[in-house]
């Protein structure tokens, strides 16, 4: 053990080079997962609706960020979101009557999120 200690402290600059690189990686790390970040969603939907709102809802239930857009085969979306579990509500308005789908995703690190609006 003392024969350790002296050469940790022969060493003491690189060991301790070593402990700040380790510290800040981990904190790099964690502080990582709370930034926000580009998503890009393709959304399949259909060309024929009136209108079509949707938004990005948290495992809370809280409104993240909604947007209206235009109804297409076809639609993509980008928004900002911090990695965790959502739900994408879509209301949708088809000869004259008001729909409502829910779909749950989760923000990935990188990479597109597909999902199909039509259908159960």
């Amino acid at each position: 053990m003392k024969e350790a200690l002296k050469t940790m402290w022969k060493h003491r600059r690189r060991v301790a080079g070593l402990i700040a690189l380790v510290g800040a990686l981990v904190v790099g790390s964690i502080v990582s997962t709370g930034v926000e970040r580009e998503v890009n969603f393709e959304l399949e939907a259909n060309a024929s609706w009136d209108e079509l709102e949707i938004a990005y809802v948290d495992a809370e239930g809280d409104l993240i960020r909604g947007a209206r857009v235009a109804p297409a085969a076809i639609i993509r979306e980008q928004t900002s979101l911090v990695p965790g579990r959502y739900r994408l509500r879509a209301q949708y308005r088809a000869s004259g009557s008001l729909h409502e789908i829910e779909r749950p995703f989760e923000v990935p690190a990188d990479g597109t999120i597909r999902m199909n609006l039509e259908g159960p």
